[in-house]
């Protein structure tokens, strides 16, 4: 399957058909055999090469000892999949089915799903067809090569034996972490950790001066040196292009078209990769939390705004414009006044502490006004789930209210896409657990369709505030092993 200069819709029957920068087949000769790889891929094939390519290698070179330096397949993330004799026919019409039902981008993780069969990857000769018109009389019986699963996620992930530093960048505060690498190990286990205050207000150098101090101190926790890193990913707020790493627009961080990637780099002398801050979230989740286990899946995140995070088929999505998951844009009440009529504006946090701050400006009687010192500007997370808690009326009717929407434009995402699991996250929903959740699956589950989608699971994060850091982490090293 080879996804650099390739069809990717296209079975090729002979590697003298491959366009050149996918295969270099002078410096590849006939490998006897391999072990079967029954696990299902996914569509991102680089971390299945990386693990098998230097295994491959050193077979090549002890079958070929008097030949010049054998190289596996292809450019980077290039692999064949092929199958046994006479199945090419049906594998052949089951690629172009898929295809054209679920495109290119995401065959590969349903392929075993979809044929069972035993798959052969094999490396081959110039001009050699595939698959070979003879089994392998000798049988590769090298190490398992096999991928393992990403922490129950269904999704297989490849891990570096390095750490990986993820970043969580908000308009107050940042946190970093230290997330452990090596085949196993649980990545919600973090080896260090450093927080600090953003200070946007100082503007862009300041800031990008502070992550760095933040890391370093992050692994001085953790008892490492930068230089013992495979690199970092950070989740930035606002839109981000995770193809160039570029923060488009962070009205939060006052940045614009900001080559964060790049700046970050430079200063912490290693690779860093980019994405949205609900993205990364998402991706923790998704892969250590408590999106294991589905395929599809959204998460919500409520804050100071309101974030999503998309997961589609096993991968993040990003969709045309790289803005997938906007979730709190979207309109809800299109006829209220400009500035009311967005999810963010009636469902964030910032919405609720403001509509009971107002109330409690009017009412004194709610439990809020003495948590928060008689000072209604000064509500916090804390002292709405306390109220919420304690069946403060006038919190629950505000609180109560907002998940209903909230909830709302979730069943229509949940009609539109079919997904499984809704995860709800954020500063409010880590304060508030159930109590909040349980009002936001009540409004999903009446409004769905149709019936049978009522069988989607709304439920709680379960990283809590260091989803954005370890999923920011998992991306890096992903993207980075897949390079």
């Amino acid at each position: 399957i080879p996804p650099f200069g390739c069809d990717t819709g296209k079975v090729y029957q002979t590697f003298d058909e491959l366009p050149p920068v996918a295969w270099r087949p002078d410096e590849v000769r006939a490998l006897p055999g391999c072990d079967i790889l029954k696990v299902p891929l996914f569509n991102d094939l680089g971390g299945v090469a990386a693990a098998v390519r230097p295994e491959l290698r050193t077979f090549l070179e002890s079958q070929r000892s008097d030949s010049p330096r054998a190289h596996v397949t292809g450019s980077g993330s290039t692999l064949f999949l092929l199958c046994a004799e006479g199945e090419e026919g049906p594998l052949a019409a089951q690629w172009s089915e898929l295809t054209a039902s679920m495109g290119a981008q995401t065959l590969a993780t349903r392929l075993s799903k979809v044929h069972e069969r035993v798959y052969w990857l094999y490396t081959a000769r110039r001009g050699q067809r595939f698959p070979p018109s003879e089994t392998p009389a000798n049988k590769w019986t090298g190490p398992d090569l096999r991928p393992r699963a990403g922490a129950g996620s269904g999704c297989p992930a490849m891990a570096s034996d390095k750490p990986v530093i993820g970043i969580d960048l908000g308009g107050t505060n940042m946190q970093v972490g230290v997330v452990p690498g090596g085949e196993g190990a649980d990545r919600t286990k973090l080896l260090g950790r450093s927080r600090s205050k953003t200070k946007a207000e100082q503007g862009l150098e300041p800031v990008l001066d502070r992550i760095v101090e933040t890391v370093h101190k992050a692994c001085e926790h953790a008892g490492l040196q930068p230089s013992d890193l495979l690199g970092a990913g950070i989740g930035a707020p606002g839109a981000v292009d995770p193809t160039t790493g570029t923060v488009l627009e962070a009205p939060n961080l006052r940045w614009e078209n900001t080559p964060l990637a790049d700046l970050l780099s430079e200063k912490l002398g290693m690779p860093v990769i980019v994405d949205n801050d609900v993205n990364s979230a998402a991706w923790g989740e998704f892969v250590a939390g408590a999106g294991r286990g589905t395929d599809d899946m959204i998460a919500a995140w409520i804050g100071t705004g309101i974030g999503g995070g998309l997961v589609l088929r096993g991968e993040l999505y990003y969709g045309h414009f790289l803005t997938a998951g906007e979730l709190g844009h979207m309109q809800i009440l299109p006829n209220n006044p400009p500035g009311n009529r967005s999810v963010e504006h009636n469902c964030s946090r910032t919405a609720i502490v403001e509509d009971i701050a107002r109330m409690v400006r009017s009412n004194h009687d709610s439990i809020i006004y003495e948590l928060a010192g008689d000072h209604p500007d000064r509500i916090k997370s804390k002292y709405v789930a306390k109220a919420n808690a304690e069946g403060d009326e006038m919190t629950r009717r505000v609180v109560d209210h907002a998940a209903d929407l909230l909830g709302a434009q979730l069943a229509g995402i949940v009609t539109l896409l079919s997904l499984g699991r809704i995860v709800i996250g954020g500063g409010l929903a880590e304060a508030m657990g159930e109590d909040i959740v349980n009002v936001i699956r009540k409004s999903v589950h009446e409004r769905v369709f149709p019936d049978k989608c009522r069988a989607v699971e709304v439920v709680c994060s379960e990283l809590m505030d260091d989803a954005g850091l370890v999923g920011a982490a998992l991306l890096a090293e992903r993207k980075l092993l897949d390079a």
